[in-house]
């Protein structure tokens, strides 16, 4: 027998109905008044009829856009599609009584529980029977009721019978974790979400299973902590046949940026192969539930979560709490960067930010304290914590993805008309674009190089001109609107190559600040990797990664002279081919995922 409660209406259409089958239908009216809507056997329900009981639903938003498009296509061939239904509310027991044997009711009213109990060859259940409602549930049959808590039973039924494939994976304290889920969302998201969980089983039915919690993601966000994200995945996915990582956003991601998103009934993102799964839209106070339910479908052993601890502890305790092995990896430290903030912005730290900041590390220390693996993005910030923690150092650096496609070398040597300077990626105060611009100004203005200059931004200003009318009282926007700037604003992932292969000399100009010292980017990659020309500052994290000059040039950071030295000496004597050899070469044999990989033993550690 067929599964229906509060289903959604292409299942009046698509099922093959019959007498047995009888759908409970409560619905509003415009006053707010509950009503009832009785349909006798060989009645039809024309459009009219469901566009009446749907209309002031609550909580069923999205029905009346499936009720649109599947019954405007069905009235064009048939206007007695729906027939030989009973379509009942609550107490109408003179239809109660008629029913037969093979119907499972469970009524709010006790009155109407009285008169079941009291009938013969019907089946009888208490709400509180938990398991002999979960077996009949799985048995198929049918639930009618009004009750929040046996509603929710049966928004679990209707599950059960879109995934009968899977109900075997799901034990009795799943079904009991997804019914209190149900009854606590009324808008059948969970339904939905479970139904993109029985995806992702179907892509992957025999590997196991990584979750990688992470603070945002594509194709949400783009920038450096999101492309991490994907080339990881991406890359060791392609490695291994047994183990895959999906992403797995943290609760109220991505729609505490996108309220446009609150209404997805599909929370199983395929971003160019990878797999990504979001939470429905709910309170943190029952985040450790759905992540039980993961935990039991996948049979998940090892949560892997990323920067920063607001993202990373409440996974951490829920591992510790359920016998999990965890994985820490601090990609960077939010309190540094605050503070850095401070000291850019020459502002006084007020004691409320100064008490945030304290706490922040001691969330951090906490982290990864209680991981059971703690990666490190730098070996800069594994001193910051050295004697804070018990943990070996396991840096698992910012990488690239190596690619074969580079330039040839002689495009940048030849004659050009103009000598174009460009940037990619995240425009805030600490990578030093506004001091690059007026480094640049100041070039074009003391005519120190005859060609002219071109300075192209690929990324969002509007932050940093919010940052420094907060901080510093100063608009900012005249500087974007110089005649040498070219804005290029955001530039899809899967594109942005093609922009920067224009560019002739690649700049990284980050500030001097604690932050930069210690964090680094992924961007330096993406120009070695393609044989770009590049400069950046000599940050202490910058420095690293240029092997002191070896794979990139660098200029003394917060320096105008040496900059304006060395962009003179690479627009006139061209940039040497065996610092670009030793990028390209760089990536190629050392920060590419694959080779970091297998060097820190990431599938073992999983």
């Amino acid at each position: 027998m067929h599964i229906l409660k509060d289903i959604r209406f292409e299942d009046l259409i698509n099922k093959n109905l019959n007498d047995k089958h009888i759908l409970m239908i409560e619905y509003i009216n415009e006053k707010g008044k509950n009503n009832k809507k009785l349909f006798k056997r060989n009645d039809t329900i024309y459009l009219d009829n469901i566009k009446e009981l749907i209309k002031s639903r609550v909580g069923y938003d999205h029905a009346w856009k499936d009720v649109t498009n599947i019954i405007n296509k069905k009235l064009k061939t048939n206007n007695n599609y729906i027939n030989n239904k009973v379509i009942f509310y609550g107490d109408d027991l003179e239809i109660i009584s008629n029913l037969d044997n093979n119907i499972l009711i469970i009524c709010e009213t006790t009155k109407t529980f009285n008169i079941i109990n009291s009938s013969k060859n019907k089946i009888k259940v208490s709400n509180d029977n938990f398991n002999e409602i979960i077996n009949i549930i799985k048995s198929g049959k049918l639930i009618i009721s009004n009750n929040l808590i046996v509603r929710s039973i049966c928004y679990t039924n209707k599950l059960l019978h879109i995934n009968s494939g899977y109900v075997k994976l799901l034990n009795n304290n799943t079904l009991q974790n997804i019914i209190n889920l149900n009854q606590y969302n009324k808008n059948c998201q969970i339904n939905y979400w479970i139904s993109s969980l029985m995806k992702l089983r179907e892509i992957y039915p025999l590997q196991k299973l990584i979750p990688y919690v992470v603070h945002n993601s594509l194709p949400y966000e783009s920038r450096g902590y999101a492309s991490r994200t994907f080339n990881i995945l991406k890359t060791f996915n392609s490695m291994y046949d047994d183990k895959k990582y999906f992403g797995l956003y943290r609760i109220t991601y991505p729609y505490c940026d996108n309220k446009n998103l609150l209404n997805e009934t599909d929370y199983l993102h395929d971003v160019d192969g990878v797999m990504n799964l979001a939470l429905p839209n709910v309170d943190c106070e029952i985040y450790d539930s759905f992540l039980k339910i993961i935990t039991d479908i996948f049979n998940i052993k090892t949560f892997h979560t990323a920067s920063a601890w607001k993202n990373a502890l409440p996974i951490i305790n829920f591992c510790r709490k359920n016998n999990l092995k965890s994985i820490y990896e601090i990609r960077g430290l939010w309190q540094v960067t605050g503070r850095s903030r401070f000291l850019y912005y020459k502002k006084k730290m007020d004691s409320k930010c100064d008490k945030n900041f304290k706490l922040y590390d001691l969330k951090e220390i906490e982290s990864i304290n209680k991981s059971t693996i703690t990666l490190f993005i730098t070996k800069q910030i594994y001193q910051h914590y050295k004697s804070k923690i018990d943990k070996p150092e396991i840096i698992f650096p910012n990488c690239y993805t190596f690619s074969k496609n580079r330039l040839s070398f002689e495009k940048f040597n030849k004659p050009k008309d103009k000598f174009i300077i460009g940037y990619a990626g995240s425009v805030v105060f600490y990578e030093g674009i506004i001091e690059l611009i007026q480094y640049i100004e100041n070039v074009i203005n003391e005519d120190i190089i005859k060609i002219p200059i071109e300075f192209h931004l690929i990324g969002n200003i509007d932050t940093l001109i919010l940052e420094y009318k907060r901080f510093k009282h100063i608009d900012i926007k005249s500087i974007f609107k110089l005649p040498f700037v070219k804005l290029l604003g955001f530039v899809p992932h899967n594109v942005i190559n093609d922009e920067i292969k224009k560019f002739d000399l690649y700049v990284i100009p980050r500030v001097d600040l604690p932050l930069t010292n210690i964090v680094s980017p992924i961007k330096p990659f993406e120009p070695m990797s393609l044989g770009i020309p590049l400069l950046m500052s000599d940050c202490d994290a910058l420095k690293d990664i240029s092997e002191n000059g070896k794979n990139c040039m660098l200029y003394k950071k917060n320096n105008y002279d040496d900059f304006s030295f060395k962009l003179k000496k690479i627009i006139e004597e061209g940039y040497p081919k065996e610092i670009i050899e030793n990028g390209y070469n760089y990536i190629k044999n050392e920060r590419n995922w694959q080779n970091i990989i297998q060097r820190i033993k990431l599938y073992n550690m999983i």
